[in-house]
Parts: C-alpha cells; structure tokens; sequence
C-alpha cells in the first residue's frame, strides 16, 4: 500500500513511464505490437502501460528497460538528463579547446565561482576535469 502523501508522486512516474516507452518504441521503429509480442504481452497491454493505466510489474518493467534500452535518469530524473546532455556538450568543446584556451577558461570559472556561491560546484567539475594537468 502506498501513502496518499506520495500516490501522487508515483502516478506521476508511471505516466512518465508511459511517455517515456512509448517514445523509445517509435525510436526504435517498433509497432505496439511488435514490442507486446517481444515481451509476451498483449497490445491492449502495453497501450495501458504506454497511457499511463497500466503500472507494469517489475518484472515486465526490467523487460521493457532491456528491451528498449532505456536510462533510469530519463524515468526518474528527467531533469538530470538534460543537465547531462549539456555537461556532455560543453566537455566536447573543451575537448576542443588549445592549452591556452584551457587555462583560460578555468581562471574565468575560478573568478566567476567567488562571486556566484551556485557556480561553486560546475568550477570544481571543470578544474578537476580539465585545468589539473595545467598547474
């Protein structure tokens, strides 16, 4: 049983949980039916699954996760895999960047970091990924 305080919190995960199956569904270029029968449910199934109706039982959740290849971040944490998306951008242009570019860009985020409390954490990230051979 699940205490009234948080049934709504889960309704919310399993209509996202819906969303999020049916959108990899059409990422993989699979029909309702399709994916049913590679998990040996119904459509009928899987549409209430899809809709939000249906909450699968962990089991067949596992299944689906395996089968479509789905992150737990984007049932979960939505918002953590647009945060990652954009961490993995800036990376791939500091990848780019010269040493000298490098350098450069740390000493900015050291200085912006003492005068904005909430940049303290994204300066750490990048010195300790990209300014520690520079010193």
């Amino acid at each position: 049983m699940i205490y009234p305080e948080r049934q709504s919190k889960v309704n919310e995960i399993i209509i996202r949980l819906g969303s999020v199956i049916k959108e990899a569904r059409k990422h993989a270029e699979l029909t309702q039916s399709e994916l049913a029968e590679n998990l040996c449910i119904s459509r009928r199934h899987l549409l209430g699954i899809e809709q939000g109706m249906n909450d699968p039982s962990f089991s067949l959740f596992c299944a689906i996760v395996l089968e479509l290849g789905l992150n737990m971040e984007t049932i979960f944490h939505p918002e953590m895999v647009l945060i990652r998306s954009e961490f993995e951008e800036i990376f791939s242009l500091l990848d780019k960047c010269t040493e000298l570019e490098l350098i450069t860009i740390c000493a900015a985020l050291d200085t912006v970091s003492k005068h904005k409390k909430g940049l303290l954490l994204l300066s750490g990230i990048f010195n300790e990924r990209m300014c520690i051979d520079l010193e």
